[in-house]
């Protein structure tokens, strides 16, 4: 597995971020965020949240290099695996785009 994006710039190698989306419409249902400084990148998932973001618009905000906020947007850009698609909320464990 790939080193999580973002993890060197603060040199911590746990934590992981989590996208939940709507399988037929794209749209951010949820997500979690766990590590250092999570804090500061969990406001950009509420908006996405308020404002009904698709994982398109996500990847259309700017997400610096090397910073943590890069997590957020390569969660979104691993969307387009099936497997990381989740088709009812019960099944949103295995459905979630996950950075580890």
């Amino acid at each position: 597995m790939e080193p999580p994006a973002g993890g060197a710039c603060v040199d911590r190698s746990e934590g992981f971020t989590k996208l939940l989306f709507d399988p037929e419409t794209k749209q951010i249902l949820g997500g979690a965020i766990v590590g250092t400084n999570a804090g500061d990148l969990i406001g950009e998932v509420a908006l996405a949240i308020e404002m009904n973001c698709v994982a398109a618009d996500i990847g259309l905000t700017i997400h610096p290099h090397p910073t943590l906020a890069e997590t957020v947007d390569s969660r979104q850009k691993r969307l387009k695996a099936p497997s990381q698609i989740c088709t009812s909320r019960k099944s949103a464990r295995s459905g979630l785009a996950q950075d580890r």
